[in-house]
């Protein structure tokens, strides 16, 4: 299954989302685990209102709120408890966004 959006389950959903795709007899779960570069800061945002990233405008990727990325630990956890495999996308981001496309 992909779960783009896996990142903003609390706990409990996470073993809602995750035993129900059990049952359904999935086997591996994709999923993206950071959104700095977002429009809007609500899409990056866990669900336990935790930011990825610090910095004035939450997108300084040197700087990681370790609360977030405990909840990623989290997510890997319960996958795994689950016997569950991921296929993680670090982050979700575009060249263009991220300055690093040019058309040279």
């Amino acid at each position: 299954d992909t779960a783009w959006h896996a990142y903003e389950f609390t706990a409990a959903e996470m073993d809602i989302y995750i035993a129900k795709r059990k049952a359904q007899g999935f086997t591996v779960i994709q999923c993206a685990l950071g959104f700095p570069w977002e429009a809007g800061a609500k899409r990056r945002k866990n669900g336990e209102g935790e930011f990825s990233f610090g910095g004035e405008d939450h997108r300084d990727i040197l700087r990681p709120n370790e609360r977030y990325w405990r909840q990623v630990d989290l997510w890997f956890e319960k996958l795994e408890n689950a016997r569950l495999y991921a296929a993680a996308l670090p982050f979700w981001g575009n060249r263009k966004t991220l300055g690093l496309y040019t058309p040279e």
